[in-house]
């Protein structure tokens, strides 16, 4: 009988600490985080990354990342040598898609300073070529103040985008670890 009354108080005390645990999650209200659907995400570019053939990405205080891609093998031109294919990939794939999260329309070139895009203060110089041998270039100047993106200048567009943060920083994150890996 003790021990009958003992099993249930103990049910008891966990039933109440559940309830206060977990009850104010069960009466939440149900939320949805909006995930952008591909329609409505817009990109510097939106072609497939095997159709760039060549790129150098140039990164202040570090050696300019250049690779080359040859019958699907990537390698640096300025070596000969293969490089790692996965991470050539990832800078190809990167590049083919930079989200773009807002734009300045038509700003002069004399106000670029003020985004850090000008020769001086530019943070990073992009080039790409096509499979088809069309050239393209990417400037990117300062962060913007909402710290999730960079300012950058697209080809000769007049506009400034400014385009995510993550994907820039792994492109100048690859082109510090290529430098390492060329010192050793």
């Amino acid at each position: 009988m003790k021990q009958q009354r003992l099993t249930i108080l103990l049910g008891l005390v966990f039933v109440v600490l559940a309830f206060l645990v977990l009850g104010p999650a069960l009466n939440m209200p149900a939320t949805s985080t909006a995930v952008p659907s591909a329609e409505t995400v817009r990109y510097v570019y939106d072609w497939p990354a095997e159709q760039i053939l060549a790129l150098v990405v140039d990164v202040r205080g570090v050696a300019p990342m250049e690779l080359q891609r040859e019958a699907g093998v990537w390698f640096s031109p300025a070596t000969q040598a293969l490089v790692d294919q996965q991470a050539a990939e990832g800078v190809a794939r990167t590049l083919a898609q930079l989200p773009i999260l807002s734009q300045l329309d038509e700003v002069p070139p004399e106000r670029y300073a003020e985004f850090g895009l000008s020769r001086e203060s530019l943070q990073m110089f992009i080039q790409v070529v096509r499979t088809d041998g069309t050239p393209h270039a990417l400037v990117v100047g300062d962060r913007a103040p909402d710290q999730r993106s960079y300012y950058v200048l697209v080809d000769d567009r007049p506009q400034i985008y400014q385009v995510l943060r993550d994907p820039l920083e792994f492109l100048a994150f690859a082109a510090r670890d290529a430098e390492q890996r060329a010192n050793r």
